[in-house]
């Protein structure tokens, strides 16, 4: 959610400091992506991934979260009935704790586990619309948080981040967050790993940010390596702690990069906020 900003004294430059969104003690984020792609000539879909992300941090930096996320995919084939459902996200609960380690250089761990709500649901057409949807879903996002969408499993995660401000005006984020996803249908239970590097810089009330996802698996689906590697930019506003903005996901390489032909690009655009209140922390 950002450092907690000082208050500028009298006679500070305006700029000293950048309107981050203050770490309060209540935080509530929404990502809602959309995606569209053609499959080849004759098969096209569309899908909405909203996620709500939540969170109540204590004056010690302790604090609790709570995320989950649903998808609606529609999936249109020539000469057939077009095919649309909404499926859930894992719902994934957490504890976190966070401190300041430098000057400049704050950390934060973490330890989440999930409830297996993306799951099969269906005959052979229902699954793989459902298969569709999750691939949808991360995709669009980014990788931002592909345990929201990993299919039937428990997921089990210990994740660990830094930030560092090497100047006023621009905020580094390194996360790695390596986890045990449990099986609960035949296939095998599998370790993966998510990590993410990002640069935010901020101007008065706006911000811009780029960053790097990776995702990777140890039990390939289909006979195909899902590791991925994707970007993730975009810009916004914070005004009186509260943030709004707009991002653009692209896969960079196989499976899903959104400059490939084959077997389908994928992309995503986000409208992205931030809602938080209560005392300041």
């Amino acid at each position: 959610c950002g450092t907690v900003a000082r208050p500028a004294a009298a006679g500070d430059d305006a700029l000293a400091e950048p309107p981050e969104a203050a770490r309060r003690a209540v935080h509530l984020g929404l990502d809602v992506a959309v995606t569209t792609s053609p499959h080849g000539p004759t098969v096209d879909s569309f899908g909405i991934a909203p996620s709500l992300e939540g969170g109540y941090r204590f004056t010690n930096g302790l604090g609790l979260t709570l995320d989950g996320g649903l998808v609606s995919a529609a999936l249109t084939v020539e000469d057939e009935p077009s095919r649309h459902g909404w499926f859930p996200g894992n719902a994934l609960f957490g504890a976190s704790f966070e401190r300041r380690l430098f000057r400049s250089v704050e950390g934060r761990a973490s330890l989440r586990a999930g409830a297996p709500l993306a799951l099969y649901h269906g005959g052979i057409d229902e699954n793989r619309q459902a298969e569709l949807a999750y691939t949808m879903a991360t995709s669009a996002q980014g990788f931002r948080d592909p345990y929201l969408w990993q299919m039937n499993v428990v997921p089990l995660l210990l994740g660990g981040s830094v930030t560092l401000r090497p100047v006023d005006w621009l905020l580094l984020t390194a996360k790695l967050e390596p986890g045990y996803l449990v099986s609960v249908n035949q296939r095998p239970s599998r370790v993966a790993i998510a990590a993410h590097l990002d640069a935010t810089a901020s101007y008065r009330a706006f911000t811009t940010h780029a960053g790097l996802y990776y995702f990777a698996s140890t039990l390939p689906l289909e006979n195909r390596d899902r590791a991925q590697l994707a970007l993730r930019f975009g810009a916004g506003v914070i005004i009186d702690a509260q943030h709004l903005g707009v991002d653009v996901s692209l896969g960079l390489d196989d499976p899903y990069g959104a400059f490939q032909d084959e077997p389908h690009p994928w992309w995503g655009v986000s409208l992205v906020g931030a809602l938080n209140v209560g005392p300041q922390r």
